[in-house]
């Protein structure tokens, strides 16, 4: 009876862990793709919010449906942006979880070196980037790799408009 007991207590702490993931990860779902709602905030300045924030956002990868925000950042550009993705945006809103700033481009456009157009081995080039730089800021910290300035498309051969 005992032993029963626990094991129930144990399969509804698990659950009860994958619900908070599961809402954890619509939050920021929600912040890169129009489809998704949600009504509750999360703290973003929050390093550990923000490392699960990351890993969320890239589970975004294939998503092409069209994302909740895109075109430029800054006023100083005229360059026309095509529609950013849901994928886009989600790569776009982690470097802007990381660096603190919506103009850490100039627009919500990849781009690889040399090249002007965006194409799907330019986004599965930078989430592959993307997924190398957030292993590297799991081993060191959060705030080391701000004071690194470690960049997420480092050595990719992408970049951002």
């Amino acid at each position: 009876m005992y032993t029963k007991s626990i094991i129930i207590l144990l399969v509804t702490l698990g659950i009860c862990v994958m619900d908070a993931r599961a809402d954890a990860c619509k939050y920021w779902f929600a912040q890169v793709d129009p489809s998704i709602e949600v009504d509750f905030e999360i703290d973003e300045s929050n390093p550990e919010n923000i490392l699960k924030g990351i890993s969320c956002l890239l589970e975004q990868e294939g998503n092409k449906s069209d994302g909740l925000f895109g075109g430029a950042t800054n006023i100083r550009v005229s360059q026309v942006f095509p529609n950013a993705t849901v994928e886009v945006c989600a790569l776009f809103y982690i470097s802007y979880l990381f660096y603190g700033d919506w103009e850490h481009a100039n627009g919500v456009a990849l781009r690889e070196e040399g090249d002007n157009a965006i194409s799907d081995k330019t986004v599965k080039t930078a989430f592959v980037s993307y997924r190398r730089w957030f292993d590297q800021i799991k081993k060191i910290g959060l705030e080391e790799a701000r004071k690194r300035r470690l960049d997420p498309l480092s050595g990719s051969g992408v970049n951002w408009f």
